[in-house]
């Protein structure tokens, strides 16, 4: 688990992208919750899009639904730096 100090964003999303590559590096996996909390949002951060994107890996989008007790496994997809 890595923790995020979220005061300085450019100098926490540098230091993400080098954990990134260097985590892969050794056969790691990473998971990041876009959320950026443990409750209900409407709108997903975008940091681990540009994390993604800058360190060139894909992204496996995940879903928990938690009233029905499933676990939805998306397709993988590589960002494109078209974020929409």
């Amino acid at each position: 688990m890595v923790s995020i100090d979220r005061t300085g964003k450019a100098k926490a999303m540098r230091k993400m992208i080098l954990d990134v590559k260097k985590k892969l590096d050794d056969g790691s996996t990473i998971i990041i919750f876009p959320e950026g909390t443990r409750k209900k949002v409407k709108m997903w951060k975008t940091g681990f899009y540009y994390i993604a994107l800058k360190a060139k890996v894909p992204i496996l989008p995940v879903a928990f639904d938690y009233k029905n007790k499933n676990v939805i496994v998306h397709s993988l997809f590589y960002p494109t730096g078209n974020i929409k």
